[in-house]
């Protein structure tokens, strides 16, 4: 098991408990889980995901967390130029 630090922005924390929402968390997971599986554990649709950073780099949801990770999750942008970011959906 390894420990991994999540956290979701904007309208992806209407998924979440309450006591998660708009800060940091740490996930206690199995060796090997990739983001998305961590994501659709919290009831997130992927669908709802644009933007995925570990450590400040983009990624996308095939990505194995590992121990001390920090994963930011963003949903679609409606405002902000990403393009030159990697993007989880094709443009």
């Amino acid at each position: 098991m390894i420990t991994a630090n999540y956290r979701f922005y904007s309208e992806l924390n209407e998924f979440l408990p309450a006591v998660l929402r708009q800060r940091r968390f740490n996930l206690l997971q199995c060796q090997g889980s990739t983001v998305m599986e961590m994501i659709e554990l919290l009831n997130i649709p992927c669908t709802a995901v644009e933007l995925i950073l570990v450590n400040g780099e983009p990624m996308d949801f095939s990505c194995i967390a590992q121990a001390d990770d920090r994963i930011s999750v963003y949903p679609l942008f409606r405002t902000i130029d990403i393009s030159t970011m990697h993007r989880i959906k094709p443009v």
